[in-house]
């Protein structure tokens, strides 16, 4: 059985390159029409944004739009009506290899090399504080980001050339600035907060993760959240919040290992899969916010779009430099808000929140000028597809 099963997975494999080994021969066209996007996990994030911006406004009348995802089952009936292909399967492959356009959130996720006619478009899941390890690896045409200061970036990151990286900004903005509905009452539901809470949201990036190595989960920590140290002081930090009337929602990143930590009366934790049931995004829940606690995530750069207080849970800082480092040479100086080192600096911090107080503003104002792009447009979804000279007919 097991020397079957080896020849059946060879089989698999070599079937599996057909369509690169056509596309490298040009055997097949490309469908000028046709419009591929990819995200993780399916049906998320910039990707999701955009296409249902195009769906929205009626491009689906000219264009043909294919997804590919981990999970086809899912989507029996497609996704808003689309077919839906199995990432590294074979149709799958023939569909995006024909595709005229790629969209895709994560780099090199499923994206093969491009062909003549076909442009691969990375729409990026976040420009951010830590670093990314250089690499000549490039499966992209264009690479969206928020500010010009981050072509530099990653032009150092891609050893290719800056004009490849455009400072259009991300699809998700449109969900904290631009939303087509309201989804305040849903969120405040769904995390328990009642009238006249202040909702704080906490979004450490991860550090420990299940089945990937980053060198990150080299730091040794006591407890599973940054800043904390022990489930007794996530007790006094509850009570802290029950005393400030707010609500501290705790939303785990996607590749963080679940975390062993129940929810308090006014600590809740958060997770992808409690979004999706409650068919809210997490770009829509920002909005819903009145602050914002992160660390070396893209998502506190976001949020300065909001105008409202952060803080930065620092107390690793030193070790995630060793460990990983940072895009920016002196990352504290774009941390507009309270730096949180213990239980003592977050307690201050809720409490600052709950009073109203804001004295990181100036600064914030400053950084936003400089990490993102200063023109905020009607819609990034609308001014993204001019870009590219993309439009309904």
């Amino acid at each position: 059985m097991n020397v079957v099963s080896a020849f059946l997975h060879r089989m698999v494999k070599r079937l599996g390159g057909i369509p690169y080994f056509l596309a490298d021969h040009d055997l097949f066209p490309i469908r000028k029409d046709r419009i591929c996007f990819l995200s993780r996990p399916d049906y998320g994030d910039n990707a999701r944004v955009l296409f249902d911006y195009m769906m929205d406004h009626g491009y689906d009348r000219s264009y043909e739009f294919i997804w590919l995802v981990e999970h086809p089952e899912a989507y029996p009936d497609g996704i808003r009506g689309c077919r839906v292909y199995k990432v590294n399967s074979v149709g799958g492959a023939l569909k995006e290899l024909s595709s005229a356009w790629v969209f895709a959130t994560h780099r090199f996720l499923h994206v093969s090399p491009h062909r003549k006619g076909q442009r691969c478009i990375f729409l990026g899941h976040g420009c951010g504080y830590k670093g990314d390890a250089p690499t000549t690896k490039k499966m992209f045409d264009q690479y969206l980001v928020i500010s010009p200061l981050w072509k530099d970036v990653y032009a150092r990151t891609f050893h290719c050339d800056r004009d490849r990286f455009l400072p259009l900004g991300y699809p998700r903005y449109d969900l904290m600035l631009h939303p087509t509905r309201d989804v305040t009452a849903d969120f405040r539901a769904l995390v328990g907060a009642k009238e006249g809470e202040k909702i704080v949201l906490w979004m450490p990036t991860f550090r420990v993760t299940s089945g990937r190595d980053f060198p990150e989960a080299k730091i040794q920590y006591t407890y599973p959240l940054p800043g904390l140290k022990s489930a007794q002081e996530l007790e006094t930090l509850n009570q802290v919040c029950r005393e400030a009337n707010v609500i501290l929602v705790i939303k785990r990143h996607i590749l963080q290992v679940e975390w062993n930590v129940s929810d308090l009366s006014h600590v809740r934790f958060l997770s992808n899969e409690d979004l999706e049931t409650a068919g809210i995004q997490l770009y829509e829940t920002l909005a819903c916010t009145d602050a914002l606690v992160s660390d070396y995530s893209s998502v506190s750069i976001d949020y300065m779009l909001l105008d409202k207080p952060q803080g930065f849970v620092l107390d690793d800082f030193d070790q995630y430099q060793d460990a990983r480092g940072y895009n920016l040479a002196d990352p504290l100086r774009y941390m507009p808000g309270a730096h949180i080192m213990d239980l003592a600096d977050f307690s201050e911090f809720v409490r600052s929140v709950a009073g109203g107080e804001d004295p990181c503003a100036e600064d914030r104002a400053r950084c936003r000028k400089e990490l993102l792009r200063e023109d905020v447009p009607a819609s990034y979804c609308e001014d993204i597809l001019k870009h590219f000279h993309l439009s309904a007919k």
